[in-house]
């Protein structure tokens, strides 16, 4: 119902500002050392409930009258540390009140957006992400061998890389700065996360949680006077739902916390330096972050299994509830249930699942091992070092250019396809054939010879353009294409030799430099009305 829908709109609202990292807040304390709460103080402390689930409100109410298009407009949203005050003297007056604890928690987590440095670190990433000029690397992918065929590869190598770059090199432009994220995680959103989880495992623990529940009332929606907001229960099933996604994004943040994403510089000097495969950017420096994040996740995965269970096993009205099962859902809490227990068992061990990991429906899906396990007890050193050899070709005016150094498929190896143990077992060939790494000939079957005037053949059919371009000057060094821009440029051509009268040459042949990579262009029409515009693009390295 539309009540319902407001109110788990505002709830997803609240975990998207959690998992921007924007968040921090002042802290009130805990219960430690406190004993058994007196009879004064247990009822004390359901009176400040009281006024603590008024005053949370009138915040949810204010904020719904705002006009919220942006991260900055959360500013203008108050009234919560006022209800996580309360909360938080109810929990001091009395622990074992769970609504205390539930209120504490989630008040707790929704005022970590006001704290000065995450808004200051807030206004600077949208600043920089709405002004900065994020220029990611020229992608060479294919330079790996005049084999591989960019339209033939099952999985999109080039989204990825290009993707995978494109976000490193946010974290290495200024501002905002890694490491003060970094500091603001650990220093402010994790102590803040680490009250609300505890929060949320006394509830988790206590006698009575099966029976405990929380009516989100329509005063507590911010309903208006004039229209009564149909009341919603919380119960065992949103208390683990809501404690798992909790240590979920603790995890997160601590693996980011375990490696060193610090530069020499924000500029494109820093980013090769940045992405070499030695160099100190993205090491491991705290493996003892990710070993806790594999416990968080675990504790995670079991707390959603138990969640189901619950929801299954529920016998009350359903009506009023926030997470509930309709008529028909059970193939989808089936799915839900065996994704997360495949994931619970690869952190504890290893699981094996048959899919379609190259994403292609022409071929079979393939079974692969996961052991999550080894990945979070023996996080890699340095994850750069696990992908074939590379570099990063400096080129201030075209972009930074990613380049493999391998120069045949042969030689393009991973040297642990295993990534630290994550697919234990696997190889180098199996590797590359169950994710579609493997050469597929394309219908032009282009290859590239030897020498400084190499020889460029392809299939019987005729080609109508053909280019070679310097991928350090991105000058074009040779162009030729058929008369009236028609297939007529046969198989195969010498480098620089114009092949037959009907050849047009577009740009003089430029003598090719040994050592040096280039890139070659050959187009034709498809051979039949259907067949549409075909191409390949090869990369290589000129040999003397």
């Amino acid at each position: 119902m539309e009540t319902k829908q407001r109110f788990k709109n505002f709830l997803l609202f609240t975990a998207a500002i959690l998992s921007l990292n924007i968040m921090s807040c002042e802290i009130i304390g805990d219960s430690t050392g406190i004993t058994e709460p007196s009879e004064v103080d247990v009822e004390a402390a359901k009176v400040k409930v009281q006024e603590a689930n008024l005053a949370l409100g009138d915040a949810v109410r204010n904020a719904r009258q705002l006009d919220i298009e942006g991260l900055e407009d959360l500013d203008d949203v108050t009234g919560f540390k006022e209800a996580r005050d309360l909360y938080a003297e109810a929990f001091l007056l009395d622990p074992n009140n769970l609504d205390a604890n539930l209120g504490y928690a989630v008040t707790q987590i929704i005022l970590i957006k006001d704290n000065q440095e995450i808004r200051r670190l807030r206004d600077e990433w949208i600043d920089f992400v709405e002004n900065g000029d994020v220029t990611g690397p020229e992608v060479s992918l294919f330079k790996i061998s005049p084999l591989i065929d960019e339209q033939d590869l099952s999985l999109n190598e080039q989204k990825f890389i290009s993707t995978l770059y494109q976000t490193t090199r946010l974290s290495l432009q200024d501002p905002p700065l890694a490491s003060e994220m970094q500091a603001a995680i650990r220093d402010i959103v994790l102590p803040s996360f680490d009250i609300a989880i505890d929060r949320m495992n006394t509830i988790a623990e206590s006698d009575s949680a099966e029976e405990y529940s929380f009516i989100v009332t329509s005063e507590m929606q911010g309903g208006d006077v004039e229209v009564e907001e149909d009341p919603v229960e919380l119960d065992l099933t949103d208390f683990k739902a809501f404690y798992a996604s909790l240590l979920s994004g603790r995890a997160v943040f601590r693996i980011f916390l375990a490696y060193d994403l610090d530069v020499t510089s924000y500029d494109s000097t820093g980013f090769v330096e940045a992405l070499r495969q030695n160099s100190d950017f993205f090491t491991l420096t705290d493996a003892s972050e990710v070993n806790r994040a594999r416990a968080d996740l675990t504790k995670a995965a079991n707390l959603v299994l138990e969640g189901l269970t619950f929801l299954r096993n529920e016998t009350d009205n359903q009506d009023d509830d926030f997470i509930t099962v309709d008529p028909g859902e059970e193939d989808e809490l089936n799915e839900i249930e065996t994704t997360v227990t495949d994931f619970l068992n690869a952190l504890n061990g290893e699981v094996t699942l048959t899919k379609d990991f190259d994403f292609d429906e022409n071929t079979q899906d393939a079974s692969l091992t996961i052991s999550l396990r080894n990945f979070f007890e023996t996080p890699p050193t340095n994850p750069k070092q696990l992908l074939p050899s590379y570099m990063i070709q400096n080129d201030p005016d075209e972009g930074d250019e990613f380049v493999w150094t391998a120069q045949s498929i042969d030689d393009w190896i991973f040297p642990d396809p295993t990534f630290n143990g994550l697919l234990p077992a696997m190889t180098d060939t199996l590797l590359k054939e169950i994710f579609g790494l493997t050469y597929v000939p394309g219908d032009i079957d282009l290859t590239i010879g030897s020498g400084l005037n190499p020889e460029y053949s392809w299939n019987d059919s005729p080609v109508y353009r053909l280019q070679v371009q310097n991928l350090s000057t991105f000058q074009t060094v040779w162009e030729i294409h058929g008369n009236d821009f028609e297939n007529t440029i046969f198989s195969p051509v010498n480098h620089g030799i114009l092949p037959a009268a009907n050849v047009t040459q577009t740009f003089p042949p430029v003598p090719l430099i040994a050592q040096q990579f280039y890139r070659i262009y050959i187009e034709r029409e498809g051979n039949d009305p259907f067949a549409g515009h075909e191409h390949e693009v090869r990369d290589f390295k000129a040999q003397q």
